[in-house]
């Protein structure tokens, strides 16, 4: 009996289809829609070749790709920007290296 032959995803070729196999999927998502949402979701896969569940799932992993992208940002950012507000309105007292540097920056400067 011979083997099917084996499905290439849209765009690829089938070195590229063998070369990365798609992993498998094994949890499942169930969602409610508007009859116009699912109008639309079906229209938007169409357009890019893809089976509804395909278009879904990378639509999902996207958007929550950006989202955690957007908002591990914001919160790293907010803590180094109170970081470096706290280092600039209590400084440390210079350690021996950075007193011996400014020394040296004094000599070579003198007075200005």
């Amino acid at each position: 009996m011979a083997m099917p032959a084996k499905r290439l995803h849209v765009g690829q070729t089938h070195a590229a289809n063998v070369a990365s196999p798609r992993p498998r999927r094994s949890e499942r998502l169930a969602t409610r829609a508007t009859p116009e949402l699912k109008g639309l979701a079906e229209h938007a896969a169409a357009l890019e070749g893809r089976s509804l569940t395909d278009f879904v799932a990378a639509s999902i992993q996207e958007r929550s790709e950006r989202t955690i992208r957007e908002r591990e940002v914001t919160q790293v950012s907010a803590a180094h920007a109170r970081a470096f507000t706290e280092a600039i309105l209590n400084p440390p007292e210079p350690n021996a290296y950075l007193q011996e540097v400014g020394a040296f920056f004094d000599a070579v400067m003198g007075d200005r």
